[in-house]
């Protein structure tokens, strides 16, 4: 490891490899300079895409304790070490100070000169014309998963002259007299996803500087600004009101105009949706386009807020607007974005609803040309198309969300991922026949599949090839699902597959279920033997009135009363009437009573939707029951209900995808889609 070198001395010009070298007597073209501290895993990101454009590299690090400045060294970087100070600014002018190019590129470590941009840079800084001393380049925010969270533009290249420096100890700007104009270049960021504790660490830090810096400058609109977006960051909602209307409240006392803090509005607009607090929003967005008509993301909000109301004209009038002017946004790219827009890339959500907005209308044939452009959208994934599919069917019903699934099957219907979330989404709603015959292709095969080996099991068992789908059962045990497949193999096969006792324990919640499950399946199905079956347990992730806990409720029912354990049955009986809303007996004398509340347990469930749970409510009376006619009839017709909506009887497969897979039972499954919420966002 080399010493460290002397605190803030000359740095001397670099010659990289690859870049153009420069005579002894010449001017470097481009300096990149950097401030760091711990950044050993971003770093490396950053030095790569920026090696091949630079002539010299200098960082200045401000007390890293890991391998960072190692790291710099081996790219070629001259480092100098300076303690931290608690003030960006003062730091980026040390470096800058330390800088001998003509051209001065700012960089930080969490983020990447895009490689189309690499290219160019050279020739774009040459042919500047000499009255521009400052270029805007266009900064892109992405998540770890790769979404794009926003886009803005920031003179991030400017010249090495008299007057260029940095003001404010955080969210520091950068002064650049004279002529600024818009570059084609690109910078990536990723900085914000980073685990609990940096995050924490990050968030307190410059709460505690922004602060420090209302106090001295009360009359600034600036730092109250970035103290509404922090709290806005780290959901500190009640926070970010706050603070948004207090610079607001600044910004009418005439010290500026709305300007480059217009995105205030949208930062009060999104904590006011978080709080539930529509109407405010609304007035929020109001406000936003008051000054500026064509803001970009107050149309998308107000989209947002229509739908989580449900007031689709409201909905459909934002997405249209939206979707205009994001469009002239792409088409016209240099110079279009004058402040950090949040909802860029966010097409697809924009067709969705307009999708609904027509489905309200009635005009069938648009909803359906909307959500086709929706799931084609360049940022749509097969999660987001099952989102589109999942508030479809909650808003608008069975045969739209049938079509909406139909149009998603054209883009990811060879998605192992996506067909299995969809066959969850169909079994919950009784619709696995149609699922199987017009939706699902017999002939898909996993191929990079996030589920391995456990989504070649679902498949094979989907395609009722149940030998291919035990053989990759077992190599699932060793492809990181073991307590997945423990779940599936005991539900669907009944059989055991060892497992580390580690494993067991954390299943505990999945195994309990899928015995409870296993259970209710062979009430129905006739094979119960309740003296020969352990007593079922209730997981603790599972509520008594979900269909796991009614399920649970009933077959201990069933197998109670075969062990004359009736204390423990009247119970469990009394546990599914209110969870149900049926009248339980102050007495209970008469095992008829029994008999008749089955069947209004099977009479509620039903009424509320809950076909899986009225099913094994009338089959626990045919098996308490069996000579009694009208019981008799009431299951025999139930299971033909059954059949004709679902198919052939695999109940178990049916009800694995339905209550266990992507559920909160175990992990390492895609999560399931439970809330209208999260496509809005």
């Amino acid at each position: 490891m080399n010493g460290p070198e002397p605190a803030l001395s000359p740095a001397a010009p670099l010659a990289l490899a690859g870049t153009r070298t420069e005579t002894p007597e010449s001017t470097p073209l481009l300096s990149v300079c950097m401030i760091v501290k711990n950044e050993q895993e971003h770093l490396p990101g950053c030095l790569q895409s920026i090696a091949d454009v630079a002539d010299e590299i200098i960082v200045l690090d401000t007390g890293s304790t890991d391998a960072t400045r190692d790291i710099a060294r081996d790219f070629g970087a001259v480092v100098h070490e300076h303690p931290w100070q608690n003030d960006f600014s003062l730091h980026r002018n040390q470096v800058l100070a330390l800088a001998s190019g003509e051209w001065v590129l700012s960089i930080d470590a969490d983020e990447r000169l895009e490689q189309e941009s690499a290219g160019a840079l050279r020739k774009l800084l040459a042919n500047t014309p000499q009255d521009v001393n400052g270029l805007r380049v266009q900064i892109r925010d992405f998540s770890a998963e790769g979404a794009l969270n926003y886009t803005t533009r920031y003179p991030r290249l400017y010249r090495r002259i008299d007057g260029v420096h940095y003001e404010g100890i955080v969210h520091n700007q950068v002064h650049i007299p004279g002529k600024i104009s818009d570059a084609p270049l690109v910078i990536q960021h990723f900085g914000y996803d980073l685990d609990r504790h940096k995050m924490r660490r990050k968030f307190k830090r410059t709460v505690s500087l922004l602060k420090k810096q209302m106090r001295a400058n009360p009359d600034d609109p600036a730092p109250c600004f970035y103290l509404a977006n922090t709290y806005s960051h780290y959901e500190r909602h009640e926070q970010a009101v706050r603070y948004a209307r207090k610079t607001i409240a600044l910004l009418q006392q005439g010290w500026r105009s709305a300007g480059p803090f217009l995105p205030v509005w949208h930062t009060l607009a999104s904590s006011l949706i978080a709080l539930q607090d529509y109407p405010g929003a609304r007035k929020a967005c109001d406000e936003a386009l008051s000054h500026k008509q064509d803001y970009l993301d107050a149309w998308y909000l107000l989209g947002r807020i229509g739908f989580l109301q449900q007031d689709f004209d409201t909905t459909g009038r934002a997405a249209d607007r939206y979707l205009a002017l994001h469009q002239k946004l792409i088409t016209e790219k240099q110079g279009a974005i004058e402040i950090p827009l949040h909802s860029v890339g966010r097409e697809h959500v924009g067709f969705f609803w307009q999708g609904l907005a027509r489905e309200s209308a009635g005009d069938i044939e648009a909803a359906v040309a909307a959500y086709k452009k929706a799931v084609t959208a360049e940022n749509a994934g097969y999660a987001f198309a099952i989102e589109m599919i999942h508030n479809v069917f909650e808003l608008f019903g069975e045969q739209s969300g049938l079509r909406a699934a139909q149009t998603a099957c054209g883009r990811f219907g060879q998605d192992a991922d996506f067909i299995l979330l969809l066959a969850k989404q169909c079994a919950r709603r009784d619709l696995f026949r149609v699922f199987r015959e017009e939706l699902f292709d017999p002939g898909l095969r996993v191929e990079g599949s996030r589920l391995g080996a456990l989504g070649e099991a679902l498949l094979a068992l989907l395609q009722n090839d149940h030998s291919r789908a035990v053989e990759a059962l077992f190599t699932a045990v060793h492809d990181g699902n073991a307590a997945s497949v423990a779940v599936l193999s005991r539900l669907v096969f009944s059989s055991q597959i060892d497992l580390p006792p580690a494993v067991e324990a954390e299943m505990k919640d999945g195994l309990q279920a899928a015995a409870i499950l296993h259970s209710a399946a062979t009430i129905i199905d006739g094979t119960f033997d309740g003296r020969n079956v352990p007593g079922l347990s209730l997981p603790a992730g599972a509520a008594a009135d979900d269909e796991i806990g009614l399920m649970y409720h009933l077959s201990s029912i069933l197998i109670n009363a075969l062990r004359g354990e009736i204390e423990e049955m009247l119970s469990n009986l009394q546990a599914a009437c209110s969870a149900l809303g049926v009248a339980f007996p102050e007495t209970f004398d008469d095992i008829t009573q029994l008999k008749t509340i089955l069947i209004a347990l099977h009479a509620a469930s039903r009424d509320a939707g809950r076909s899986a749970v009225s099913l094994l409510a009338i089959a626990v009376g045919y098996m308490l029951f069996s000579e009694n006619i009208d019981v008799r009839e009431m299951f025999e017709a139930a299971k033909k209900e059954d059949a004709e909506r679902n198919g052939p009887p695999d109940i178990r497969l049916r009800w694995y995808l339905a209550y266990l897979f992507g559920g909160r039972y175990f992990t390492n499954t895609p999560a399931a889609v439970t809330a209208t919420e999260t496509v809005s966002r």
